[in-house]
C-alpha cells in the first residue's frame, strides 16, 4: 500500500486465507495491496454502471418528453 492514511477492516478469517493464497499466486507484495486493487477495480466497475444507467435514464426521460426521437 502506499503512504496514504489507511484504515482497518474487520473479514472473516476463512476469508483472508483465501485472499492470501490469491494474492500470493497473483504475485502481489501482500494482502492489503491485492484487496485495494480488487476494491478499487469493484468499485470503478459499480461507478461505470451508475454512469451508464444515469445516462440511460436521462435519454429516455428526453425521449418521453420529445426531444429526442423515439
Amino acid at each position: 500500500m502506499d503512504s496514504e492514511e489507511s484504515s482497518s477492516v474487520s473479514l472473516p478469517s476463512e476469508l483472508v486465507t483465501d485472499l492470501r493464497e490469491r494474492a500470493e499466486a497473483t504475485g502481489y507484495e501482500d494482502v492489503d495491496e491485492y484487496v485495494e486493487q480488487i476494491l478499487t477495480a469493484v468499485l470503478a466497475e459499480v461507478e461505470s454502471i451508475e454512469t451508464t444507467t444515469d445516462e440511460e435514464d436521462v435519454k429516455n426521460r428526453l425521449k418521453s418528453l420529445g426531444y429526442l426521437d423515439q
